[in-house]
């Protein structure tokens, strides 16, 4: 991998909606000061007093925060030939969902890891120091290579990280009849948040979960409040909404893109839902 670019924020505006969009570009974000939400694959992650994100590439994302003043950092990584050994590689998406839930709480890094936690942030300190030395901005291939093996460095302690959490869970794991079906109604919303882009059919989840369609419907219901239908709809509405605000892409390119059969499907459901067309919704965001 290689980097693609740095910027380290200090957010004074009274605006609460900061920004995002999606890009062909892995990114860590760290949080270093006020509580912020993340949004992506339709889950909201708050952050706590410290918090270190992670976003795969591809994948539609916005960031809100919830006070007047606020600063992060963020590192925007390539696919490209560097320092980044494939041993140490971007997590996968399943992964930094997992590792952003970690972080959804009050206390963020300073807890959610035992043993590992001050060993990742210190990671994530010495990352933003060497892209904030003015010295070593001058030796820009030099700060690349350093910084890199921070980065890889960090990725190996977050996996150690979550491979700690997965042993903890084994070794206590949750009763069986306190959720029984709780893990094959995520497995299955998992499958959803990565596959949404194509056709996801109710018969194709009914067989991953080898149960009957209209069974798995109540199942379903029962954990989340929706069906798996209005789940995959809202998954793409939130993917097509992030496309409009921040991207100049057609409303036919961006049903296209997130899996709807066509633009006037599209452009129906957009309009039953928000009361306005998908180019009405983006005229209205622009203006604001």
């Amino acid at each position: 991998m290689i980097i693609r670019t740095y910027h380290n924020v200090v957010d004074d505006n009274k605006k609460f909606s900061v920004g995002g969009g999606t890009h062909p570009y892995y990114e860590i974000l760290c949080i270093t000061r006020g509580e912020m939400t993340l949004e992506f694959m339709n889950e909201s992650f708050r952050s706590g007093s410290r918090t270190l994100f992670l976003i795969p590439d591809n994948v539609p994302h916005q960031l809100y925060k919830h006070c007047d003043s606020a600063a992060y950092w963020y590192l925007e990584l390539e696919k490209g030939t560097g320092p980044l050994t494939e041993a140490a590689s971007f997590l996968s998406v399943g992964e930094a969902i997992a590792w952003n839930r970690k972080q959804s709480d009050d206390e963020a890094l300073s807890s959610s890891v035992p043993g590992l936690a001050e060993l990742i942030g210190s990671t994530a300190d010495s990352i933003a120091a060497i892209m904030n030395n003015d010295s070593l901005s001058r030796h820009g291939e030099l700060r690349e290579r350093i910084v890199l093996h921070d980065v890889s460095k960090l990725f190996l302690q977050i996996s150690a990280a979550l491979q700690q959490q997965r042993q903890s869970d084994t070794a206590n794991p949750e009763p069986a009849e306190a959720n029984p079906n709780k893990q094959l109604v995520q497995d299955l919303m998992q499958y959803m948040e990565t596959a949404y882009l194509h056709e996801v059919k109710l018969q194709t989840l009914a067989s991953r979960a080898h149960l009957d369609s209209s069974y798995l419907i109540r199942l379903f219901k029962g954990h989340t409040g929706t069906t798996p239908y209005q789940y995959l709809q809202e998954l793409r509405m939130n993917a097509a909404k992030s496309y409009l605000t921040n991207t100049s892409l057609t409303v036919k390119d961006i049903a296209e893109t997130n899996g709807f059969p066509s633009i006037h499907y599209f452009s129906r459901q957009f309009k039953k839902r928000y009361g306005m067309s998908p180019s009405q919704w983006r005229q209205a965001q622009e203006a604001e």
